[in-house]
């Protein structure tokens, strides 16, 4: 039975790819600082820190792949603290992988971001071959550890893929945690709360529905190739004022009114940001299926009576 461990597993994305995991008959270990959402028997879990490499890498050292998602914080809180992302989510993490060149691991995936480490941008769709130069200590983290994984690959044989996202969204996310606009303007908005937009319409994602993250992930399990960044995306950007108009269409079904709080846009906010994914659907298949109206009506129902 092939072995897999999620670093960083009980978020929002590591629990989604848990069940989905254990499905294909793997055995799924879970490490986290924090407890799973809501406990999954047939998955084991370890209380572990990166910062103790010594029990992590010799937990590490028995897996035959590795899901690594974690990260300590969120863009906004790192563009205050620069430092504290350097230490934090650059040292440690490169300080663990350094350490697994010599076993026996055949597939790594490493959670980057593909909202954060291309920065600013004229162009439509982002490919992976396009100009990196992010603007946030988030962004920049995010593409340091890529470039020393890169290394690692090239010189030791590390089999690590790249992954970079864009905004995953869907049920399992939990409002109000610095980042995921989608879950915590449906809460405000439930809550009949203000939802803040910084600029005049916000920012431009690429919303992505969590079953279509699992689905990608789960075809590079078996078909990535390492060595490889493959970008994530449905390849359609929207406003976070046309989000708004999305989820307030479910909410007048509530006879529920949305409010605005205009706020100045954010230095570290990058304005606009659309995946190009045609490399991830030549090696595995792999389409986006939900559409955004209808993953925000499924967001609605699992975020009501919750939080």
């Amino acid at each position: 039975m092939t072995k897999i461990c999620l670093v960083g597993g009980a978020g929002f994305i590591g629990s989604s790819l848990i069940r989905p995991l254990i499905n294909t008959d793997r055995e799924v270990h879970v490490v986290d600082v924090n407890p799973l959402p809501e406990a999954i028997d047939e998955a084991h879990y370890h209380l572990l820190n990166i910062q103790d490499d010594r029990e992590l890498v010799a937990l590490l050292a028995g897996m035959d792949e590795i899901i690594y998602l974690a990260h300590d914080g969120f863009p906004a809180m790192h563009h205050v603290d620069p430092e504290h992302e350097v230490k934090s989510n650059v040292f440690y993490t490169v300080q663990l992988f350094r350490q697994l060149h010599n076993t026996s691991l055949k597939r790594i995936i490493y959670f980057s971001s593909g909202g954060a480490v291309y920065g600013h941008t004229n162009k439509t769709k982002l490919k992976e071959t396009d100009e990196t130069a992010p603007v946030s200590s988030y962004g920049i983290a995010k593409l340091a550890v890529e470039k020393y994984l890169r290394i690692f690959y090239e010189t030791n044989g590390l089999p690590v893929i790249t992954v970079r996202p864009s905004n995953a969204y869907g049920p399992g996310q939990v409002p109000f945690r610095g980042q995921g606009f989608v879950a915590t303007a449906i809460k405000l908005i439930q809550q009949n709360k203000p939802v803040t937009v910084f600029g005049k319409e916000g920012t431009i994602r690429d919303y992505l529905y969590i079953d279509d993250l699992v689905t990608a992930v789960m075809g590079l399990l078996d078909k990535g190739k390492a060595g490889e960044t493959y970008n994530i995306g449905t390849g359609t950007g929207h406003s976070n004022l046309e989000v708004i108009r999305m989820i307030e269409l479910v909410a007048k079904k509530q006879y529920i009114k949305v409010a605005l709080n205009r706020e100045p846009k954010r230095p570290f906010d990058v304005n606009y940001n659309v995946l190009e994914s045609t490399k991830l659907k030549n090696t595995a298949g792999w389409a986006a299926k939900i559409p955004l109206e209808e993953g925000i009506e499924k967001t609605w129902h699992w975020l009501a009576g919750r939080f």
